[in-house]
């Protein structure tokens, strides 16, 4: 990380912040930010899915987090029962870490193979 004593003056610092104000506009314009952080929800719920159940991921696999809910498929109705019974644990874990108002709700859906 650069510090101002490594620029030739502190005005060169205060451009750099400002080209980084500038980045963090773009992509939250373009809704990129909240994409990737999505993704990352859905990449941490299908890794807790498959370990705790012990499953493909065609068989239960979260796919989309929208509006706060948590969408997860499964397989066939057996899948929904098992899935059913971690929602709570699989919920505490993804709101402590990025917290209950961006993750409010799991939601279930057989969508067969």
């Amino acid at each position: 990380m650069y510090s101002p004593k490594s620029f030739k003056s502190l005005k060169s610092y205060k451009v750099m912040e400002k080209i980084g104000d500038i980045i963090g506009k773009r992509l939250n314009h373009h809704q990129i930010a909240n994409s990737a952080r999505a993704a990352e929800v859905v990449f941490k719920a299908n890794q807790f899915l498959a370990k705790t159940l012990k499953c493909e991921t065609e068989d239960v696999r979260a796919n989309s987090l929208k509006d706060g809910i948590l969408w997860v498929g499964t397989a066939n109705a057996a899948w929904s029962q098992e899935t059913q019974g971690i929602t709570s644990p699989l919920l505490k874990k993804l709101q402590d870490e990025y917290g209950k108002t961006y993750v409010k709700k799991i939601r279930i859906r057989s969508i067969g193979r």
